[in-house]
């Protein structure tokens, strides 16, 4: 069996001050509940993740919670890297979950072109 990525190119620049693309293969996202809740989680793949949410199939706290509206993505190169962007946006007041949402540019958030944010953790 294959593993199918869905990674988002992007343009890193590295020590000699040439650039070059990596792919992105982790997105942390928020989905904004029915009940006006907010979920986070991660995946490397939004929209099957997306669909198994909608489907009753994702986590427990959004079965009963559709629909399901996403509100912010962030791209991540490692999983370990996700979780820990995860962890540090869970431990967000709401009004600062809020905020980086408003923070992240609508237009591409709908589009295809990948959005990219600078980090944003806990303690800032």
């Amino acid at each position: 069996m294959t593993a199918r990525t869905n990674a988002v190119p992007t343009f890193t620049p590295n020590l000699s001050g040439q650039g070059e693309v990596t792919k992105m293969k982790w997105v942390v996202y928020i989905l904004e509940c029915s009940d006006n809740s907010l979920y986070t989680g991660i995946t490397n793949d939004l929209e099957r993740r997306l669909k198994e949410h909608r489907t009753g199939g994702g986590a427990k706290y959004t079965k009963h919670r559709s629909p399901l509206i996403v509100r912010y993505t962030e791209y991540r190169r490692t999983k370990s890297a996700a979780l820990t962007r995860e962890a540090a946006i869970k431990c967000l007041a709401r009004s600062e979950k809020l905020a980086l949402i408003a923070a992240q540019p609508r237009a591409k958030l709908q589009g295809k072109e990948p959005v990219r944010h600078r980090p944003f953790y806990c303690g800032e």
